[in-house]
C-alpha cells in the first residue's frame, strides 16, 4: 500500500513540471511570439488547435520543448 501511495504521489508531482520552448540561436521574445502565433495559426483545424501540428511547426523552426 505504501508503494502505491508513493507511486501516485510521484505521478501527480511530475505533472507540476513546466516546459518552455527554447531556440538555440536566439532568445528574442518578439521572434518567439511571431513563431508561436504563426504555428498556432497553421495548426488550427475547425476552431481547435492540432497540438501535433503545432509541435511539428515549432520544431521545424528550430525550437525544442525544454523542461524548466
Amino acid at each position: 500500500m505504501r508503494f502505491v501511495i508513493m507511486g501516485i504521489s510521484v505521478i501527480l508531482l511530475s505533472g507540476c513540471a513546466s516546459f518552455a520552448w527554447v531556440h538555440p540561436d536566439h532568445s528574442d521574445s518578439a521572434q518567439y511570439n511571431r513563431d508561436d502565433y504563426e504555428c498556432t495559426r497553421e495548426a488550427q483545424q475547425g476552431g481547435q488547435t492540432n497540438i501535433s501540428l503545432y509541435y511539428s511547426c515549432m520544431v521545424a523552426r528550430g525550437y525544442r520543448n525544454q523542461k524548466q
